[in-house]
């Protein structure tokens, strides 16, 4: 049972951060709260678009106390500088 945690968890995690965003531009999360990840010029989205926001993106707005995650309070178009990275944009379902 400890095993199928260790590798099941890990498994889930990326299969809902990484994989379903791919094909539904949303995570679990998202879908409860009726929202989802579009690209900018809304495009399909691709795997290269959800790495850029929820890996490389996600790391770059932690930086300076998370303050890209705060960013979207002031900006325009409420984008965090996770979306600013992958141009993203996050809409009402």
């Amino acid at each position: 049972l400890t095993l199928v945690g260790v590798l099941g968890l890990p498994l889930l995690f990326i299969a809902n951060a990484l994989v379903a965003p791919c094909f539904q531009g949303q995570s679990l999360g998202k879908w409860l709260v009726g929202i989802r990840v579009v690209r900018a010029d809304y495009r399909e989205m691709t795997a290269t678009t959800i790495f850029k926001r929820h890996v490389l993106g996600y790391l770059l707005s932690l930086f300076g106390a998370g303050i890209g995650f705060l960013w979207m309070i002031w900006d325009r178009k409420q984008q965090g500088w996770h979306d600013k990275i992958a141009r993203t944009l996050v809409v009402f379902t």
